[in-house]
């Protein structure tokens, strides 16, 4: 994480030397039409804000679909992306540990961080022989009546629940909402819709 604040200070001078071409394109991103800026980490939390968004905000994919994000190094334009942004969304645990130091790094304390794995029940993550076996379409609510043994950990894949994808939706919309109120009601239609889709799929 030194190599990370590393990088952004560096490219923070960078940007002080050379603002008229450099920081201005940075800058561009989140207010050049008008739209509210939302920046995330992976693909499931990028397609969700573009179904509820539609075209009232700029979207931006940090990490490309099939990339790895345990090794994830960020850029200084991803830096400068999350600095500028309205809407930071992020997974949370191991795979996202490289998101607390920029974080913490980042001036702008006005973007509205949501961490994906704060809104959704979790459940820990069970050995391939665990005698108690879930159907992979089961909502992943923690077992209460599992005894949680030292060195587990929480499953971080908690996009896969149809359920979760419910509640995250509902969740990132009303985010949308509070950073841009005057289109408030776009945004709860389309939340309404949407989860009306996820809720079909689910029952399918």
């Amino acid at each position: 994480m030194k190599k990370t604040v590393s990088i952004f200070l560096s490219f923070l001078i960078i940007c002080g030397l050379f603002s008229i071409s450099g920081c201005g394109k940075a800058e561009s991103f989140k207010k050049s039409d008008g739209k509210i800026s939302v920046v995330t980490t992976i693909f499931p939390y990028y397609d969700f804000v573009r179904q509820l968004a539609g075209d009232k905000a700029d979207i931006r994919l940090l990490l490309s679909p099939g990339s790895d994000p345990h090794s994830n190094e960020p850029t200084p334009s991803d830096i400068v992306a999350i600095e500028n942004c309205d809407i930071f969304i992020y997974n949370g645990g191991e795979s996202d540990e490289w998101v607390d130091g920029v974080l913490s790094s980042i001036e702008n304390k006005n973007v509205k961080v949501m961490k994906m794995m704060e809104y959704v029940p979790l459940r820990y993550e069970q050995s391939m022989d665990h005698d108690h076996e879930h159907d992979s379409n089961e909502d992943m609510d923690d077992d209460e009546g599992h005894d949680h043994e030292e060195g587990e950990e929480y499953d971080e894949h908690v996009w896969t629940s149809i359920r979760n994808a419910e509640r995250m939706s509902a969740s990132i919309a009303d985010g949308l909402m509070s950073v841009d109120s005057k289109n408030s009601k776009y945004y709860n239609d389309r939340k309404t819709n949407y989860i009306s889709q996820l809720d079909s799929l689910d029952k399918k």
